[in-house]
């Protein structure tokens, strides 16, 4: 299924504030041009800052309209679905933000890029979002969305423990747990930063 982000989401808004922190913190370039990967791009919010920080920022989507909307804001953005996705080499970062919650066997694939630092968030397992009435339960990590009004409607939605949050071949060496609640939604994150392991 393609995911088509919503229209209100065209423009480049703030990146997020918590992947800026840890870009900062565990990924600051020690050169400039080294390649950096934004997963799931969209108008290019965590290019500018990978940009900014004197990186070589490419992205994908597989929303061809947010690929058409980062290009004409100055990034290099490729429309491909990730499995099919060949990262630049050598990779120094792959910023993977809103992807593993939607996208199956995301760790595999996050680890055949082979970038030197990885940087995630995942949906804790207790989030609201699973409870929601009308959602399709499909097993203990996985339900289908069912609400015509929200943008993943139909998509299949992943959540995982804290001791599910590692990418093969990776050590993780940062967690943080972010929870923001808003009504009746309760939402909750895991968000980690991976080193490759030496070979």
């Amino acid at each position: 299924m393609t995911v088509k982000n919503p229209t209100k989401w065209k423009g480049m808004k703030y990146p997020d504030s918590e992947m800026v922190g840890l870009v900062f913190r565990f990924a600051r370039p020690s050169e400039s041009g080294l390649n950096a990967l934004d997963v799931g791009c969209g108008p290019g919010r965590h290019m500018q800052v990978l940009v900014d920080m004197g990186y070589n920022a490419v992205g994908f989507d597989i929303d061809p309209e947010m690929c058409q909307i980062a290009r004409s804001n100055g990034f290099d953005a490729m429309e491909s679905d990730a499995a099919q996705f060949v990262a630049p080499t050598p990779l120094a970062l792959a910023v993977c933000w809103g992807f593993v919650m939607v996208v199956e066997d995301a760790p595999k694939i996050i680890s055949s890029w082979q970038a030197d630092t990885v940087v995630v968030d995942w949906r804790a397992e207790d989030s609201s979002a699973a409870t929601w009435a009308g959602n399709e339960r499909l097993d203990e990590n996985r339900f289908r969305l069912k609400n015509p009004g929200h943008v993943l409607h139909g998509q299949d939605y992943y959540f995982h423990s804290l001791d599910q949050c590692e990418i093969p071949g990776y050590e993780r060496v940062y967690c943080q747990r972010v929870c923001r609640t808003i009504a009746e939604d309760h939402n909750v994150w895991y968000q980690t930063v991976h080193k490759k392991r030496l070979a």
